[in-house]
């Protein structure tokens, strides 16, 4: 069985100067990592939506130099329950400086 999400897990917490948490340690609500401001679940998948690609690449082509995110809205859900998806690039250009503790 291929261990590639520890791989991913691993990435993540270098790229955010976090700490991956010990798979021994963890506990179902434990995240993967975690820093001083950040906690962080590391997912990987064969494939991600066509839609959210689709979002995001609109989003960029939209951006004028500004951060292009999109923000996710499940119909009949709380507004403040939506989701927010960025590029990791973009996560870690606009807040991942080492003068922010990460």
């Amino acid at each position: 069985m291929s261990k590639t999400w520890k791989r991913t897990e691993k990435r993540h917490a270098k790229d955010l100067g976090a700490e991956r948490v010990s798979t021994l340690k963890r506990g179902e609500e434990s995240a993967d990592s975690e820093n001083s401001w950040l906690s962080i679940e590391s997912k990987e998948r064969k494939s991600v939506p066509a839609y959210l690609i689709e979002f995001m690449e609109q989003a960029e082509r939209n951006a004028n130099g500004k951060l292009p995110i999109v923000v996710l809205h499940k119909l009949g859900q709380r507004y403040d329950s939506d989701l927010v998806f960025m590029r990791f690039k973009d996560f870690k250009e606009w807040f991942g400086d080492e003068d922010k503790s990460i």
